[in-house]
């Protein structure tokens, strides 16, 4: 799909060697909440409950009505009740306090969960359920949460990513499975993974690449059991590989591994969970198209694939161990987009960095930025 790039010229600032950029467009006082990374767009939900978004817009998935890419943050409507957000290809769902649940963006493949294939110029409401907690998007479909645990799944059914034991696309919200029992949910970029309230951890879709950590290559249309030996607290899934933390701390990797994405010292490619390196203190975990982010005590490292910058080392060149970003040790929440990566500090400032041809970064230019930037205010 062509894109059409806007042409907007932003001021950026030099403070203590690192870059903080001026951003008019978010002059709301309160700080980041939360961020997601699309493909090639960025959002964020600030402490007031207030939407912003920027980057590429030409399929709508800015949310703002129109097909005009931002360079800077801006705001998306009017409310302030948004909870969380979550951004894919061309399009973008979040959900609100009251409980519903919000889709806009380029609409084929049924992805919007609202019954039809057309595109949504700003966010609209799917369905009249008001029981949504989460939302999470991966390439060309979505899966949500619902207050009673159950988890429901809608748009592109290609590698059978929506676990309905079959291949055919859904353009609402269908049940996945029987069990009201799921309590974190992340999807990849045709793979689902998900963890039970009893913490095991189970992957669907696409498989090709050994994503889904089964010991082999061939899809599932169902959620699948990895394992049946650890208790899972997070995860995190990107293009076709998988990372996920134990209750232990320990971080594991599977999946592809061309550009040292799982963090092992090496490109080979692992079809179960396989441990990276011995540290016990993994807290949250990020990962998409072909890198991957972690924090451990604060501490921010970033792994995989680098020549847009997305690892935020200073250079173009892949990693394949963890690597530790900065020198910061308050880094909280990490987000990664398919060629760039953002991440929150404990005092709720933003920082993002890696391919900004689409303006994904906020930063009011379209120039990569190697290590982050930070947006203000």
């Amino acid at each position: 799909m062509a894109r059409v790039l806007s042409v907007l010229v932003g001021v950026v600032l030099t403070v203590a060697g690192i870059g903080a950029v001026s951003s008019p467009t978010s002059a709301a006082t309160t700080g980041w909440a939360s961020v997601t990374g699309g493909y090639d767009h960025t959002c964020g939900v600030r402490t007031d409950g207030r939407l912003y978004c920027w980057g590429d817009g030409t399929d709508y998935q800015l949310g703002h009505g129109n097909k005009w890419s931002e360079d800077l943050p801006k705001r998306v409507g009017s409310s302030t009740s948004w909870k969380t957000v979550s951004g894919g290809d061309e399009f973008t769902c979040g959900t609100k306090t009251s409980g519903s649940l919000w889709c806009w963006g380029d609409g084929h493949d049924g992805k919007f969960g609202m019954g039809g294939g057309t595109d949504q110029p700003v966010p609209g409401r799917v369905g009249s359920s008001s029981s949504w907690t989460k939302v999470s998007v991966g390439f060309d479909f979505a899966c949500g949460l619902r207050k009673d645990k159950s988890l429901w799944c809608w748009g592109d059914n290609s590698w059978g990513q929506l676990g309905l034991g079959d291949t055919t696309d859904r353009n609402v919200p269908t049940r996945t499975g029987a069990e009201a029992a799921w309590d974190k949910i992340i999807p990849g970029g045709s793979h689902m993974c998900a963890i039970q309230t009893d913490e095991s951890l189970w992957c669907w879709g696409n498989n090709s690449s050994g994503q889904l950590g089964l010991g082999d290559t061939s899809d599932r249309a169902v959620p699948t059991r990895v394992g049946s030996d650890q208790a899972w607290t997070r995860i995190a899934a990107g293009g076709g590989h998988t990372c996920g933390s134990p209750t232990d701390g320990s971080l594991w990797c599977w999946g592809g591994n061309a550009d040292g994405q799982l963090g092992l010292a090496d490109a080979v490619t692992r079809t179960a969970p396989t441990r990276v390196g011995t540290s016990v203190t993994w807290d949250r975990l990020a990962a998409d198209g072909r890198h991957t982010c972690g924090t451990r005590n604060g501490r921010l490292y970033c792994w995989g694939a680098n020549g847009s910058g997305q690892v935020g080392v200073g250079d173009r060149i892949d990693r394949n161990v963890p690597s530790r970003v900065g020198t910061s040790s308050s880094w909280s929440s990490p987000a990664a987009g398919s060629y760039h990566s953002c991440a929150t500090r404990t005092d709720a400032r933003l920082w993002c960095w890696g391919d900004n041809g689409y303006r994904q970064l906020g930063v009011g230019d379209s120039r990569d930025r190697l290590s982050p930037v930070r947006l203000s205010p």
